[in-house]
C-alpha cells in the first residue's frame, strides 16, 4: 500500500528524487534555448502590436482604416491616446501608428501566429510598398529568415522596379519616422531638458 509523508503519496520507501545534473549545460542546448525564447519574444511582439492596431482600428475606425490615412478628425483623437499611452509608459506616436500599419498589414494575410520569425520591424520594413508587394515580402521574410536590413533591401529592389525610381513615401510612414526621430532619447524633444528648472512661466508660453 503506498505511504502517506507530509500529505504526498509515496511509491516505496526507497525511492529518491531524480538529480538534475550539476555540471554545466552545453553549448548546444545553450544556442538552442536562446533561439526559443528569441522566437517567443518576437511573436510576443508583433502578437502585441497586431491587437493594439486592432483595438485601435475596430474603436476609431469602425475596422476601416481609409479614415485613418486621410487624417480626418479622428488625428487627434490619435495623438491624444499616444499622449495618454506615453503617460503610461507603454508607448507613444511612432508605436501607435506602427501598431495600425501592422494590423493594417497583417489581418489581410490570415492568421497571425503562423509569423514565427517576422517581428515589427519587417513589418515596418514594406509599409511603403503597395500591399500585393507587402504580403509576397513578408512572405519570402517568413520562409527565407530573413533579416529586416535583408528585408529592406528586397523591398528597395521592389520599388525600383514597379516605379522605375524611388517612390513617394506614404503620410502615415513618414508621420511615423519624424515621431521616432522626436522622441528618440537623444531627439530634439529631449535636448536641453535639463534645463527645464530655469525656466520662466513667460519663455514657456512663447517657446523661445
Amino acid at each position: 500500500m503506498a505511504k502517506r509523508a507530509r500529505g504526498i503519496v509515496a511509491t516505496g520507501a526507497d525511492e529518491a528524487p531524480a538529480r538534475v545534473s550539476e555540471a554545466a549545460v552545453p553549448d548546444a542546448v545553450v544556442e538552442e534555448v536562446a533561439a526559443e525564447v528569441a522566437a517567443l519574444v518576437r511573436r510576443a511582439e508583433l502578437r502585441c502590436a497586431f491587437e493594439v492596431g486592432r483595438l485601435v482600428a475596430e474603436r476609431f475606425f469602425g475596422g476601416d482604416l481609409s479614415a485613418w490615412h486621410r487624417r480626418g478628425p479622428k488625428a487627434n483623437s490619435l495623438a491624444r491616446l499616444a499622449e495618454r499611452l506615453r503617460a503610461r509608459g507603454v508607448g507613444g506616436p511612432a508605436a501607435l501608428h506602427l501598431c495600425l500599419g501592422v494590423y493594417e498589414t497583417l489581418a489581410p494575410l490570415g492568421e497571425d501566429s503562423t509569423w514565427n520569425h517576422l517581428t515589427r520591424s519587417h513589418v515596418r520594413a514594406v509599409l511603403a510598398l503597395p500591399a500585393p508587394a507587402r504580403a509576397s515580402l513578408l512572405r519570402e521574410a517568413e520562409a527565407r529568415t530573413w533579416t529586416v536590413e535583408e528585408l529592406q533591401a528586397a523591398a528597395s529592389a521592389t520599388t525600383s522596379t514597379h516605379h522605375g525610381g524611388r517612390a513617394r513615401v506614404p503620410a502615415f510612414v513618414r508621420a511615423i519616422a519624424q515621431a521616432e526621430r522626436l522622441f528618440a532619447p537623444d531627439g530634439p524633444i529631449f535636448r536641453d531638458l535639463h534645463q527645464a528648472v530655469v525656466l520662466d512661466a513667460a519663455t514657456v508660453e512663447c517657446g523661445v
